[in-house]
Order: structure tokens, then sequence, then C-alpha cells
């Protein structure tokens, strides 16, 4: 079934589901790009470029889904948009990518703290993920149902104008013998 057929607030939800999930996958693109240049200490403007794409990109994910998700999720992601994990993300990139591109300056953290901090965050991610669609799968059972009693109702609507013209039709013809 095409998106577009679907009931617009399960269409939204999905086609916000689907930002989220693009979105996590950015993050964690980020999160081996960031890996490897902590790990080296030894990045160039291609890298940062790069680095500052994929951020874009997931932020941008993130923002899609949050706008079209329901109010629950968008509190499950108040909670994990709080969490230290977050926020240590966030000052991580904020640091990596305010340097001057020739001359980049790395964050106080190690490798193996950003691969934890980032890691946690995909996971909260990931959690919010199985809750969103969990919330839609719920979503479209409620419209499948919806809809399929609307087509038992239509069709026993046809079936009873069918009798009736069925019975006006022999009545008209007995009527004429």
């Amino acid at each position: 079934m095409a998106v577009e057929k679907l009931n617009v607030p399960v269409r939204d939800h999905l086609l916000a589901h689907s930002a989220l999930v693009q979105a996590k996958e950015f993050l964690a693109r980020l999160r081996g790009e960031i890996m490897h240049a902590l790990t080296h200490r030894d990045v160039d403007d291609t890298v940062l470029v790069r680095i500052g794409a994929r951020q874009a990109l997931y932020e941008d994910r993130l923002h899609r889904f949050l706008l079209g998700t329901t109010p629950e999720i968008v509190a499950a992601h108040g909670v994990l948009a709080n969490s230290l994990a977050m926020k240590q993300l966030e000052a991580t990139l904020h640091i990596l990518t305010s340097g001057a591109k020739s001359n980049p300056v790395f964050p106080p953290v190690t490798s193996e703290f950003w691969y934890v901090a980032a890691s946690q965050v995909i996971n909260g991610l990931k959690q919010i993920e199985d809750q969103s669609f969990n919330g839609i799968r719920r979503e479209a059972s409620a419209e499948g149902i919806r809809l399929n009693h609307e087509s038992l109702l239509r069709t026993g609507l046809l079936v009873v104008f069918s009798i009736v013209i069925l019975a006006v039709g022999l009545s008209t013809i007995i009527g004429l013998l």
C-alpha cells in the first residue's frame, strides 16, 4: 500500500518514524567518523565537512521526526534529550565542529568515552523507535478494523439494495403477466 493512501495520522506517524530511523543511522555513521577522528587525532577538512554534513542530516531528520510524531513519543525523546549521554554527545559535537577547519579543536574526551556516549544515545533512539513502531502498529490495526467495518456495511447495503431491485423487478414482471 502506498504511503499516500494511508489514514493521515497513520501516514504522518509512519513518515516521522522513518525520519527517526534515518536520524539514528546518521548518528551511527557520525559515531564512526568521530571515533576515528578522536582515535587518530588527525582530521583534515574533508573529514570535518563530512562530520558537519552528517551532523546536519542527523539534526534535520530528528527535527522532522519530532514534528510528525505523537506527544507521547516526543515526551520519550525529551527524557533522552535531557540525559547525560545526550549532553555529552552534544558537547563533543559542538567542540569538534566549532574549531577552524585548518586547526580543529579536539574535545577533551577519549574515543572510548565518545563511543559509549554516542552508543547510549543510539540505544535510546532505538527504544524510542520501538515505542513509535508499536504505536503505529496499534493505529494501523485500529484503522484496519474501521475499514473492515465500513466494507461490511457497504457490502450489506449493496446486498439489501440488490434484493430491493430484484423484488421490484419481479413484482413488475408478475404484474405484467
